[in-house]
């Protein structure tokens, strides 16, 4: 947890409800084996669902679409 949330074991079990502990570990766990899917299947060859190269931008891209960049 002090990877993921850079705070101590104590910030948790003094601040936590164990409702809220067994909530963040279920929901890490989805995305931990949705993330393996993820990989396993881009070194297979397939493509993740919804993802296609039309979807595929650059950063510059993005940085526009945010209303980020040079004026």
């Amino acid at each position: 947890m002090m990877f993921e949330w850079h705070q101590p074991p104590e910030y948790f079990l003094e601040h936590w409800t164990d409702e809220q502990f067994e909530l963040f570990w279920e929901k890490r766990n989805e995305r931990v084996i949705a993330q393996s899917r993820t990989i396993e299947e881009l070194r297979e060859g397939r493509q993740a669902p919804g993802h296609d190269a039309k979807n595929i931008i650059n950063d510059m891209q993005m940085f526009h679409m945010m209303g980020i960049g040079r004026a």
